[in-house]
């Protein structure tokens, strides 16, 4: 299999999660089909092709770049927006809070963040891949109990800006990492796999996973194994779906950052939720494939800031 088949296959998986999530924000509708394996997928391909960067100023140049930026720029019109129906003051102090996002899908990007930083230390100072591995396990397994066992003052102890919830997905980066040298390739077992994923969407149902609290209704171990297979199983899946829709995962951030501005734009219309849908589906995509081509700096795609 080539490189590039490699990389549609990934991007393809990624679209697919990305038209699940725009689907949650206009539609509303999670199911047990889809809950265990449309947000634990990114992490799982983070983890996939992570690099660990020569030194941290590099690695952080560029996240900045791809990642800092882009959220960054497309957050002020919403920070915008909430200036004039909120308030200033008010605005400034949900800015101010740790536990809220003005542009609400921009805790995945402050969490990504987090992970980076995470798995560079741990590669950093752990250079034993088993130990490393046990190590990014033990993090997830160690976040999850904390934070679904002890409260302070009836609040669940939930480390502020998404931390909690980076720790827990060093699980799937973990996973991700792991199966990175074999699981791209077609082979008799990614047949195995993707049958195995169909059945344990079918058999075991998964429970709501709310990421922005790092609150989850499945144990540990379920979270992390159901959410493994199956996002492998899609991978291996796509494999076999048209190429052409690899276009979704290539812009999958852009697209994160752009749909919601698209559902408040059509929403005085009041039209069919499933018509919103295929509006705003269609609309982010191309305003994406726009920016990418003429601000390809601001959506992360070019570097803006350069390494010295």
């Amino acid at each position: 299999m080539s490189e590039k088949v490699r990389y549609d296959n990934i991007d393809v998986a990624r679209g697919l999660a990305m038209l699940v999530i725009i689907q949650w924000h206009v539609v509303g509708m999670h199911t047990t089909w889809t809950d265990g394996w449309v947000m634990p997928i990114f992490f799982i391909i983070m983890g996939v092709f992570y690099k660990q960067e020569s030194s941290f100023k590099v690695m952080a140049i560029k996240k900045l770049n791809t990642i800092v930026i882009p959220m960054a720029f497309f957050s002020v019109p919403m920070f915008i927006i909430s200036i004039f129906e909120k308030g200033f003051m008010t605005t400034l102090l949900k800015v101010a809070n740790p536990y809220s996002m003005i542009h609400g899908v921009s805790w995945f990007f402050i969490c990504t963040l987090w992970c980076y930083v995470i798995n560079y230390i741990l590669h950093k100072y752990i250079h034993n891949s088993k130990l490393l591995f046990l190590a990014m396990i033990v993090l997830s397994a160690v976040s999850y109990y904390i934070t679904s066992t002890y409260s302070f003052h009836g609040h669940k102890l939930v480390l502020p800006l998404f931390c909690s919830t980076a720790l827990t997905a060093m699980g799937y980066l973990a996973i991700g990492e792991f199966v990175r040298k074999y699981f791209l390739y077609r082979g008799w077992y990614s047949i195995l796999l993707i049958i195995t994923g169909l059945c344990i969407v079918v058999i075991i149902p998964s429970g709501i996973q709310d990421n922005y609290w790092n609150h989850y209704e499945d144990n540990w171990l379920k979270l992390l194994l159901v959410g493994a297979i199956e996002s492998l199983a899609l991978i291996q899946f796509c494999s076999y779906l048209p190429k052409q829709l690899a276009i979704i995962g290539k812009f999958s951030l852009l697209i994160l950052l752009i749909h919601p501005y698209i559902v408040l734009a059509i929403s005085p219309l009041h039209l069919n939720i499933w018509l919103s849908y295929g509006i705003v589906t269609l609309t982010t995509i191309l305003v994406s494939f726009l920016l990418f081509k003429y601000l390809p700096q601001i959506c992360g795609f070019k570097p803006l800031i350069k390494l010295s």
